[in-house]
């Protein structure tokens, strides 16, 4: 799917296990330079090497750099990753993590203004409604706001319900608890 729909950055919000469950499956490879080679099916020739270019670790957030190659055709596809563990689910990131969610979302909304027209991103969770539509709710509403700044308007307004109520005739359940809506 990433290299289908030309997905040049990964947004995950959440750790691989919390309270001994799986939340993630892991899709890269830890250190530089390793290699980690994700299969498509049960045909060995048939699978994505995901190569690690570089890795910039945060207190709650390691950004990395990738390089997605399909081994039939050789097709290749730079992917930037912004993992962010601060928050647990159904909750809200707490303390450093805050300051920390805030840089990572100036990366994923820097990357949203700079990126081509046909680039796309993915947000993902564990069950991709709470963390992942709040993400998007905050990122949407940030773009907005700044658009708006930029075409001159004095005062840039935006509805926070109105864009969590578009969201979630998309996604049911998008921004799922109260404290991530606050």
């Amino acid at each position: 799917m990433i290299m289908e729909q030309n997905v040049t950055m990964v947004v995950s919000t959440c750790k691989l296990t919390e309270n001994g469950r799986t939340k993630c499956n892991q899709f890269w490879p830890e250190q530089a330079p390793a290699k980690f080679n994700i299969s498509q099916s049960d045909n060995h020739d048939e699978f994505v090497q995901v190569e690690l270019l570089e890795r910039a670790k945060e207190s709650s957030f390691v950004e990395r750099r990738e390089m997605l190659a399909k081994r039939a055709n050789g097709d290749s596809q730079r992917v930037t990753q912004i993992h962010f563990t601060g928050w647990p689910d159904h909750g809200v990131p707490e303390d450093k993590a805050v300051e920390d969610f805030e840089i990572m979302l100036n990366h994923f909304v820097e990357w949203n203004l700079k990126s081509a027209a046909n680039e796309r991103a993915i947000v993902h969770c564990s069950a991709g409604i709470g963390r992942t539509g709040t993400t998007i709710a905050l990122m949407e509403t940030i773009i907005n706001l700044c658009a708006q700044k930029n075409a001159g308007v004095k005062d840039p307004e935006m509805s926070l319900f109105h864009t969590v109520r578009r969201l979630r005739e998309q996604r049911y359940g998008a921004v799922q608890t109260i404290a991530q809506y606050q």
